[in-house]
């Protein structure tokens, strides 16, 4: 059985920046490992519709995941209040 591969198309009217392609990429890494998928960071792609530009990762940045799992428990706190 051959490698899968997961894609993201950014089809929006203007250029993806590279460091929220980049990001995006870590965090959809990230979750797949949390969900029981873990997959090699070269199995992701995101494809930039607009420019035709390729984005993928070698590794994830370890401040990218402790940010977002910062984000997560604010958000958890205060979503009862909202």
């Amino acid at each position: 059985m051959g490698l899968s591969a997961f894609l993201m198309l950014h089809y929006r009217a203007q250029p993806l920046e590279p460091e929220l392609a980049r990001t995006t990429l870590e965090l959809v890494h990230w979750a797949l490992e949390g969900a029981g998928t873990p997959i090699g960071t070269k199995q992701l792609e995101y494809i930039d519709l607009f420019s035709s530009k390729l984005y993928s990762i070698t590794k994830r940045r370890t401040s990218t995941v402790k940010t977002a799992e910062q984000n997560l428990k604010t958000i958890q706190t205060l979503w009862p209040a909202l």
